[in-house]
């Protein structure tokens, strides 16, 4: 369950701080602050997961479901830009 909490999380991390970085992705103000956020709050989260035996189905449904939708945002993004 750890090793998927950490897969999940980098994926949101790396997904994020492209976002935040890339001229591809249209974001405002507001999108941007909150790319930042959610990018330290994975890092975090990596960091204590790293150094903790286990991690709750909670946490572990959360992070899936955002690398999904990270995934999913990003794959808009690449085919919309792609034309």
């Amino acid at each position: 369950m750890v090793t998927l909490n950490i897969v999940s999380l980098s994926i949101v991390l790396f997904l994020c701080l492209y976002g935040t970085l890339t001229r591809f992705y249209k974001d405002n103000l507001f999108q941007w602050v909150g790319f930042i956020f959610i990018t330290l709050g994975c890092t975090k989260e990596i960091l204590e997961l790293w150094h903790a035996i286990g991690g709750s189905r909670t946490t572990t449904t959360l992070a899936f479901g955002c690398a999904l939708y990270a995934i999913g945002t990003a794959w808009k993004v690449y085919k919309r830009n792609r034309k």
